[in-house]
């Protein structure tokens, strides 16, 4: 979707040992249900491929 004022300045890569740590990196930035939404399509996925 469309937001108002950007949540990023600009985009920067780091590298992320687990997956708390990557979701504690999105919370900081005030974006921790982008996280949340990307990793439950990834769950849904791996989901669906057990079926």
């Amino acid at each position: 979707g469309t937001v108002m004022n950007r949540a990023f300045a600009e985009m920067k890569f780091k590298t992320c040992p687990t997956e708390s740590f990557a979701h504690e990196q999105f919370k900081k930035c005030g974006v921790g249900h982008y996280w949340d939404l990307a990793f439950s399509g990834a769950v849904l996925e791996t989901a669906g491929e057990e079926v």
